[in-house]
């Protein structure tokens, strides 16, 4: 972890890669992500711009990688594993190395609290039921996230900072790091990184 660069894959379509060898770098765009997640890849975005390099232009996504697939010994994605893409479409796994200082890592199960723009992550157990127990008695525990008060919103976001927290291990929400699944964002790959590119067709 204390290391200057890391190795990182990336699973992206031929087309990706195709265009990535065409003008020697990759940026994420807008046009490929799913309406429903736009709000909570809106919300990485930001977080990336306040903790890593800003971003070259306004009008980019971040792009997805692994910096731990399953865990610390198979870091790596397997290929024989399914949901990369579409079942059946051919696929690249693109191995490369990028400087720490432009990369956020995260915890890839605790994202899709504010992917989905779900509810609070407690510091525990006891910390989570204090907070239903809050919405409880403000006859909110129904409520969606855009139905809740300002304040109840911004202590929602503000927990979700705990996906960047590499050592919160609660057994309630997550794992210790050499467990984890985690995920790194980045404004931009570059052909003059890439280390391995392997082939595949989605299962």
């Amino acid at each position: 972890m204390n290391s200057k660069t890391h190795t990182l894959w990336t699973i992206q379509t031929i087309d990706a890669w195709n265009e990535l060898q065409n003008n020697g770098f990759l940026t994420g765009k807008e046009q490929f992500i799913d309406p429903y997640f736009k709000r909570g890849y809106d919300w990485m975005k930001d977080q990336m711009k306040s903790r890593i390099e800003k971003p070259k232009t306004e009008n980019i996504y971040p792009i997805w990688a692994w910096y731990q697939y399953q865990n610390s010994n198979k870091r790596k994605p397997d290929l024989r594993g399914t949901g990369f893409t579409k079942k059946g479409q051919e696929a690249v796994r693109i191995e490369f190395v990028k400087k720490r200082k432009s990369i956020l890592l995260s915890d890839f199960g605790l994202w899709h609290y504010p992917l989905n723009y779900m509810t609070y992550i407690g510091s525990n157990k006891s910390d989570a039921l204090k907070f239903k127990k809050k919405l409880q008695n403000h006859n909110l525990e129904n409520s969606q996230f855009d139905q809740l008060p300002i304040t109840f919103q911004n202590e929602i976001k503000t927990s979700w900072n705990k996906i960047f927290d590499m050592n919160f291990q609660d057994p309630y929400y997550t794992t210790p790091f050499d467990q984890k699944q985690i995920q790194a964002t980045f404004w931009e790959l570059r052909i003059d990184k890439v280390v391995k590119v392997d082939r595949f067709r989605a299962k």
